[in-house]
């Protein structure tokens, strides 16, 4: 089975993990999983294969929510 390695990225390299997986795809998978709020880089030995970004938080505000009504009544 390839092995393949999915590197957790700061300003460098903060750790790499090893995965073990049946194809690229798979490997795609399981690099999807590890996001945090740091890049995960997917490699396979000195092959890049793709880069993730973390997804960041939303920002909606709910509907019909202001400020003012979130203020304790004067």
């Amino acid at each position: 089975m390839p092995m393949y390695q999915a590197y957790v990225m700061g300003s460098d390299i903060e750790r790499r993990i090893d995965l073990s997986c049946t194809d690229e795809n798979a490997a795609k998978e399981q690099a999807i999983t590890l996001l945090g709020r740091t890049r995960i880089e997917l490699w396979e030995g000195d092959r890049w294969i793709s880069t993730f970004e973390p997804i960041g938080l939303k920002r909606e505000k709910a509907p019909g929510w202001t400020k003012r009504k979130l203020r304790p009544p004067s």
